[in-house]
């Protein structure tokens, strides 16, 4: 402001220059602008402190278009609304929005304006910016602390807030003002002596009433007390801490507290479980201890006296170190009691303790630790079995196992002699007994016939027969003496093996008109030769017993399970009664006369020896109308030989 040299006086001209010289320092000071616009000519018009908060170079020309444009989109939209609403109601705007300056900062900005009208007619709209940034900023980071300061005090189970040296409550926490039933409103200014949860008794009252004066001196206070809630009475560990300056003076006190009602409830229950728990072990019928956090006994029961020959009648209080001094040479059962005095449990079904007297006890037991509250370890109880009988006891039994063991090995292997022995005989006997067979058939067949009488001729006639059928005989023990010995295992197609037993039988089944078919059957992965042998006998025997009149119809199928393949041969023949249907596979079993049905009784036997070395089974059952069905079944052998078909 500049004084006028010719008069010393102020004019007017001069006074009005002075005050807009102070308007302008004051809005420059406050960073504020002014902003005008025509409405009819589009002209907008800046001060120098809009160009200042935009960081536009001053008297460059903008629009209002890009005046717009430097709002973010959100906050573009609040000031198109408000334009609209003024320009039909008049109405005035004063909003906080953020821009971005053409240097690419966000800011805050407070935007007030208004539409100037002449005969109703909007002609401007004018107003003024101002930069609110470093304000707005810090109300912001206040707000955000006070929603943190809320946040944590609301989200907490516990009881707090925040108190003047002289107990007036500043601050409650959510969990406080509902179990007081009032708002904070309500509470803030009051004492918090005088709040209705003080007032179970006189005494409680005058407690915290102490314990704020004893924060307000700089010292820390808690204890245990009863409160009365709106709804409830409740135990609570209460607490008040002093705020202290950097100088020691006391500021503000944080009175805080959490419901231990059930806390003091679960105590007391386990108190009473934990003095039930000592009379079990006392009156205990097993061998039980229970020791606290020094191996020192609790409690014994009479069981555990008596199998350890405990001879001290003050047992209680008494390290059990000092009980049994021989477990301080045992370092492996010192370690499982500190385990399990950690919270571990431990157990053994078997474990040696030898006595310093030199007397052994084996011992099954259970060490398992006790509690005296949730999470704190009182101690340990041992759950003990003397077992020293039952080792002993099972000590003699495997001596004895062994024993038996070993003679029933050796009496296998004279077994496998034996049966190696037999083999061998059944073997020669049958190569020597064919040579005079043969000699006997041989000189039947040279006896003239016609010179000897009807009788003699018959009597010839026999001797072959039974010659041929004795042959027939030896050969079936010979076949039956060497099933499963072959040594070659191959994979097997049965269905050519079928193939082949058809065209052997070939003379009979034209002369006796039979049928005989098969489905597709697997391959097997076995011994050719007992496969062969199985099939034939069945075959054969559906092609031998059957009706007369009626030609023969065989028929083998094969069903597939998981583990096994089940085969079956059926037939349309005369059928075996029921009580004879184990009866047939004994060796040299017979159920029909040479006459009706010739045969040496070694057929199906030798079915069942075969079938057996491999680890099935064969049976039969009736077919319907008539006939037999034999059922085969083989486990399926899981090797690189197998083939699934």
């Amino acid at each position: 402001m500049t004084e006028n040299p010719s008069n010393s006086s102020s004019s007017p001209t001069n006074d009005l220059l002075g005050e807009r010289e102070l308007l302008n320092a004051a809005l420059n000071l406050a960073k504020v602008g002014l902003w005008e616009f025509d409405i009819a000519t589009k002209n907008l018009l800046w001060s120098e402190d809009v160009y200042q908060i935009h960081e536009v170079e001053s008297g460059t020309p903008v629009t209002v278009e890009e005046a717009i444009k430097f709002y973010k989109a959100e906050h573009r939209v609040r000031i198109d609304e408000a334009v609209k609403v003024a320009m039909t109601d008049g109405k005035p705007w004063d909003l906080e929005c953020v821009l971005v300056t053409a240097k690419g900062r966000e800011i805050w900005v407070r935007a007030v304006g208004e539409v100037v009208f002449e005969h109703d007619s909007p002609i401007k709209i004018r107003g003024l910016f101002q930069d609110i940034d470093q304000r707005k900023r810090q109300q912001l980071a206040l707000a955000e602390q006070e929603f943190r300061f809320r946040s944590m005090l609301d989200h907490t189970f516990n009881f707090t807030g925040l108190l003047s040296p002289e107990g007036t409550m500043i601050e409650a926490n959510k969990s406080l003002l509902e179990f007081g039933g009032f708002t904070l409103e309500q509470a803030k200014g009051k004492n918090f002596a005088d709040a209705p949860w003080w007032s179970t008794s006189e005494k409680i009252n005058q407690q915290v009433r102490d314990a704020i004066n004893q924060a307000s001196n700089g010292e820390f206070v808690r204890y245990d007390v009863e409160v009365t809630g709106i709804r409830e009475n409740m135990h609570i560990d209460f607490s008040i801490s002093p705020v202290q300056d950097e100088n020691g003076e006391v500021k503000f006190l944080v009175p805080d507290a959490r419901d231990i009602t059930d806390r003091l409830e679960t105590e007391r229950r386990l108190k009473d479980s934990l003095d039930q728990y000592r009379r079990f072990v006392s009156f205990a019928p097993a061998a039980v201890a229970m020791f606290d956090n020094d191996m020192k006994y609790i409690a014994a029961s009479s069981k555990w006296i008596e199998d350890y020959n405990i001879t001290d009648p003050d047992l209680i209080g008494k390290s059990h170190y000092e009980i049994f001094p021989e477990i301080l040479d045992i370092p492996e059962w010192l370690d499982d009691h500190r385990r399990v005095l950690a919270g571990e449990e431990h157990q053994s079904e078997k474990d040696r303790f030898v006595r310093h007297d030199g007397t052994v006890q084996w011992l099954k037991y259970t060490l398992l630790p006790w509690y005296e509250k949730p999470g704190k370890i009182g101690g340990l109880t041992m759950y003990t079995a003397d077992i020293t009988n039952e080792v002993e006891y099972q000590t003699k039994l495997s001596a004895l196992n062994e024993t038996l063991e070993r003679q029933v090995e050796a009496r296998t292997q004279e077994l496998v002699r034996l049966n190696k022995d037999m083999e061998q005989f059944v073997y020669i006997a049958s190569h020597d007994l064919q040579e005079p067979l043969r000699a006997i058939a041989n000189y039947a067949g040279l006896i003239d016939t016609n010179e000897v009488s009807e009788r003699g001729q018959h009597a010839v006639e026999r001797i072959k027969q039974s010659a041929a059928r004795m042959s027939s005989l030896v050969r079936g023990l010979l076949d039956y003496s060497l099933v499963g010995k072959s040594p070659k295992h191959e994979t097997v197609d049965l269905n050519a093996v079928i193939d082949e037993i058809k065209e052997d039988f070939h003379q009979t089944i034209q002369e006796k008109e039979a049928k005989v078919d098969a489905d597709q059957l697997p391959h097997y992965f076995a011994a050719k030769s007992d496969l062969r042998q199985l099939f034939e006998n069945l075959i054969g025997n559906g092609l031998k017993y059957h009706a007369k009149g009626s030609p023969p119809e065989i028929r083998i199928a094969c069903v597939e399970h998981p583990d096994r393949w089940v085969f079956s041969v059926s037939d349309n023949g005369i059928g075996i009664k029921k009580e004879y249907r184990n009866k047939v596979f004994k060796i040299f079993s017979r159920l029909h006369t040479q006459d009706e049905y010739p045969g040496t009784g070694i057929g199906l036997s030798m079915c069942k020896k075969i079938v057996a070395g491999y680890g099935g089974k064969i049976w039969l059952e009736s077919a319907t109308p008539a006939g037999t069905i034999f059922h085969v079944s083989l486990p399926k052998i899981l090797n690189e030989a197998s083939i699934e078909t």
